[in-house]
This record gives structure tokens, sequence and C-alpha cells, in this order.
């Protein structure tokens, strides 16, 4: 925990904006190249990457993907991550058989 005017913040990444944005994007891309169908959760709870600074970024992330080919949507659910408290999520397909890292 650092501190900022007293108050504790947790740290949630020690990487730059942009290397989050790395890291995620070859973290959907390796989830991808599996194939089938993944919802956002699986891949929060499944990622070897932290959490990021803004919980924005991961539909950012996923946007970028879909944006680049990687994965398309294929429904919504409910999402099962705590913060989100049950809200509206993707669930996502893989796109093209090959997906290059960043």
């Amino acid at each position: 925990m650092d501190k900022t005017k007293g108050l504790p913040v947790p740290m949630l990444f020690e990487t730059s904006k942009d290397e989050w944005f790395e890291a995620a994007a070859n973290a959907i891309a390796d989830r991808a190249a599996l194939g089938g169908t993944f919802k956002t959760d699986d891949l929060r709870k499944a990622a070897t990457i932290p959490e990021p600074r803004h919980p924005n970024w991961w539909g950012a992330a996923f946007r970028a993907a879909a944006a680049r080919g990687v994965i398309e949507k294929a429904g919504y659910n409910e999402s099962s991550t705590r913060s989100r408290s049950g809200g509206s999520s993707f669930i996502w397909k893989t796109k093209e058989q090959h997906h290059e890292r960043v």
C-alpha cells in the first residue's frame, strides 16, 4: 500500500498504462488462440496480469482486440466480478485462427 495524503492506496500494478495494455492484448490473443467462447470475467480471473489502474481499461482492451480482428462479440451475460455488481458483460468468441501477440 502506498499513502497519498494519509489514505492507503492499493498498488494494483507496477507497469505503465502502455505496458498494461500490451499485457492485456497478449492475454486476450492467447485466450482467443484456444478457440471457442469466453467471458471477460474468465480472462480477468485467469490472466497473469494484475488489475488495471482503472476498471474501464478492460473494456478498452477487449474493444481494441475486436478492432484488430482477434475476437468478436458472441452475446451478453451478467458479470460475476464483485466490483461489477452483476452488470452486463460481453461474451467473446475467436474471430481468426491465427492470433499474433502484440
